[in-house]
């Protein structure tokens, strides 16, 4: 989907440490800030997915989630990992690497809604997946769409059970970030010369897709241990880090 590389700069473009792009070439321009990093924006925006990845997992150490959710935790890190590096490079190589984690991470929290009796029906579709994604480039693309709409079909079904107003809330509010991401995604992919011809500098919405992205996984997962847990009469209730960052709270008795 959108494969081919922009020719964004005007003069010829200059090129850095790790050579020309072979990989997918975004909107920002390549080696502005350092001979070393080829998307700037793009690459140290993944910041988001390493705090999101290790907050995430110590809650679900802390609260005991539950062994899907913290699969969900250690993809969101990888994944961030994985797409700092690709963005450093732009080689095909890393690309693929971002792309398989990040199919990873979607195919997780797919299971994670509707827990598997046995893991291996999720280790098994990984495997499935993580072949076609290298022998067939458009799959990747297709295959994450599904997963999404699969998830927050999946995520609605779940809530629907509890039917608290700001479990609602919270669900769509992860809705409108995960299509915010999206369109940040398709600006930065299909329109790059029409934003390179404004009068004012780029956007760089890819790496606003990042941002939207670790916050809208957070969020979702945030509103699924929430929904589960009432389901489970565990006690628990919505809280949020900074007044903005959702979780799930599990109220401790006391002794």
């Amino acid at each position: 989907m959108f494969s081919y590389n922009h020719n964004h700069n005007h003069e010829e473009e200059f090129v850095g440490f790790w050579g020309k792009p072979t990989g997918i070439d975004w909107c920002e321009e390549n080696y502005v800030y350092s001979n070393y990093i080829a998307e700037f924006w793009n690459s140290f925006t993944n910041i988001s997915f390493f705090i999101i990845g290790i907050w995430g997992f110590k809650l679900c150490k802390r609260y005991n989630y539950g062994y899907s959710f913290e699969l969900v935790y250690i993809f969101t890190f990888i994944t961030g990992l994985a797409s700092f590096f690709f963005h450093i490079t732009l080689w095909w190589s890393t690309q693929k690497v971002d792309e398989l984690s990040e199919s990873g991470l979607l195919l997780t929290f797919a299971y994670m809604i509707k827990q598997p009796k046995h893991y291996s029906i999720l280790y098994g579709h990984g495997c499935i997946m993580s072949i076609l994604i290298l022998l067939f480039p458009i799959f990747c693309e297709v295959h994450l769409v599904a997963l999404i709409l699969y998830s927050f079909w999946q995520s609605k079904q779940e809530i629907n059970r509890i039917k608290k107003q700001e479990l609602f809330r919270l669900f769509y509010k992860g809705c409108f970030t995960i299509s915010a991401s999206f369109l940040c995604w398709v600006l930065d992919r299909a329109f790059c010369d029409f934003l390179h011809s404004l009068p004012f500098p780029n956007p760089q919405f890819h790496a606003w897709w990042h941002l939207f992205c670790a916050y809208s996984i957070h969020s979702c997962a945030a509103a699924i241990a929430y929904a589960q847990n009432n389901l489970n009469n565990i006690p628990t209730e919505l809280r949020y880090k900074f007044r903005c960052i959702p979780y799930a709270h599990v109220i401790q008795k006391k002794s």
